[in-house]
């Protein structure tokens, strides 16, 4: 996509973080539960969680997502002409952190050369998702900034996504935002990262303020 026909479709939507308030917490009920709901149940690739778990949660669960202080939600909208009080949902990613760091996550420390500091500051990026019928058009990438950006201003060091290997479209999305594997992480290290339904998992990093480490790769 050109740069002009970006700019003309961003004009159609913006992302904006959710809040606590309780015109958000209407919003969240009203929009981002049915968007959330919908996603898992076209992609459930595309998730961590499943339909069959979400469904059943009732309003608190919901709204206590968005009360989490270590959670922070972004979205993108765009105009709800059937319902102008309340804009449309068409992605949507949270932030998580500080969360507690993992092996991989002081391996791409080390491999970034922040070997040693102690209580790395280290933030996971959760539920990406973009709108089938709004792909195209820069959305999940403006989201992923988004959240680059809020952990960036948090004094995050390194921020993490884990992604299905069978999530050929999300793997690129993140290695298009600076995320990459890590460099010498051997397949069978990898064999027991599976879910119940024998799905793969891998973790893709990046620092908070740069490029990922040099040496990562994608596969």
């Amino acid at each position: 996509m050109s740069a002009e026909a970006e700019g003309r479709s961003r004009a159609a939507w913006s992302v904006r973080e959710f809040t606590t308030d309780e015109g958000d917490s209407r919003f969240y009920l009203a929009k981002l539960k049915p968007f959330r709901l919908g996603a898992l149940q076209r992609d459930p690739d595309a998730f961590g969680s499943t339909y069959a778990r979400e469904i059943a949660f009732g309003d608190e669960d919901w709204l206590s997502r968005l009360r989490n202080p270590l959670a922070k939600t972004f979205v993108a909208v765009r105009p709800d002409h059937s319902d102008p009080s309340l804009p449309s949902i068409v992605g949507s990613v949270t932030l998580l952190g500080p969360v507690p760091s993992t092996t991989d996550d002081d391996h791409f420390a080390k491999q970034s050369g922040m070997a040693g500091e102690a209580q790395l500051p280290v933030y996971h990026l959760s539920g990406v998702y973009t709108d089938p019928a709004s792909r195209g058009l820069g959305i999940g990438k403006a989201l992923v900034e988004a959240a680059v950006a809020s952990a960036t201003k948090a004094e995050a060091a390194v921020i993490r996504v884990d992604v299905y290997s069978s999530n050929a479209a999300g793997r690129a999305l993140y290695a298009a935002c600076g995320f990459a594997q890590l460099s010498n992480t051997a397949p069978e290290a990898r064999a027991a990262d599976k879910d119940q339904e024998g799905r793969h998992t891998l973790s893709m990093f990046r620092l908070a303020s740069g490029s990922p480490v040099g040496t990562g790769k994608q596969e």
